[in-house]
């Protein structure tokens, strides 16, 4: 991670590291404090990366799409940035989450500008045992999925739906 000044505001350059087809991708890992009470519910990034990706732990929670927010004078290669602003609203809050950021051509450097964070206070109900944010299933979904392809459970399955229903709560 390098510092640089412009114009308008510092930018942080991220490098890629060597991977396995000459480079891996760009990540951020954003983590709460424990003790703090909160959790991340959507996270904004303004950088050079046109899309970003999200992951809780090792799942994939959606992709944000960058739109054209500004373009800034780059003083060592005198050329041009475009910055993107991409913001994705998670299904679920959690303590942490890591971003991946996509460039066109796998540059060898990410730009980045800002990173916005929106938190929410952590329900009463979580303890440090319950699982991992990001692992729970959502059953109303699963439920809807099932009814719009025209299948029933078997006594068996909605027995299973039900108790997992009941330990999420």
């Amino acid at each position: 991670v390098e510092t640089r000044g412009s114009s308008w505001q510092p930018l942080v350059s991220l490098s890629a590291g060597p991977g396995p087809r000459g480079r891996t991708p760009c990540f951020l890992d954003l983590r709460c404090d424990p003790g703090a009470g909160e959790d991340i519910l959507a996270v904004g990034v303004l950088s050079s990366a046109r899309n970003m990706e999200v992951y809780v732990g090792e799942e994939y929670c959606g992709t944000g799409r960058g739109q054209g927010a500004r373009t800034v004078p780059e003083g060592r290669e005198q050329e041009n940035v475009i910055f993107y602003k991409k913001h994705l609203k998670l299904e679920t809050s959690t303590y942490a989450c890591k971003i991946k950021l996509l460039s066109f051509g796998e540059k060898q450097c990410v730009f980045l500008s800002k990173v916005v964070v929106h938190m929410k206070p952590v329900s009463g109900n979580s303890s440090p045992s319950s699982p991992a944010l990001g692992s729970r299933i959502d059953l109303d979904k699963v439920q809807t999925i099932m009814e719009s392809m025209g299948s029933k459970l078997s006594p068996g399955a909605q027995q299973l739906m039900n108790m997992v229903r009941f330990q999420q709560q």
